[in-house]
């Protein structure tokens, strides 16, 4: 598997006191609370990421609305007329 590096003091020093608390190594608490947090999600069936996408789709769609229809309805005579046939 891969090896994860921790480059932010805070994160390092987070995972210690968790580590301390649960009497284990900081990889083994970390592995706990990426498994606690996964489950939590679990249950709830909350998706973080979908959440953020629907909710800028949401913004997106209040602030830049659609342009009003113009123009001809794009019906089948409207596509036949553009390659001149005749109605049969």
């Amino acid at each position: 598997m891969g090896y994860i590096e921790l480059h932010d003091e805070t994160l390092t020093e987070r995972a210690a006191r968790l580590a301390e608390r649960l009497g284990t190594t900081e990889e083994e608490a970390i592995a706990k609370a990426l498994e606690a947090y996964e489950a939590s999600l679990d249950r709830t069936g909350e998706n973080p990421a979908r959440k953020d996408f629907a909710a800028w789709v949401e913004y997106l769609h209040r602030t830049r609305p659609l342009p009003p229809n113009t123009g001809p309805a794009a019906d089948k005579a409207f596509y036949d007329s553009l390659n001149d046939e005749d109605d049969d």
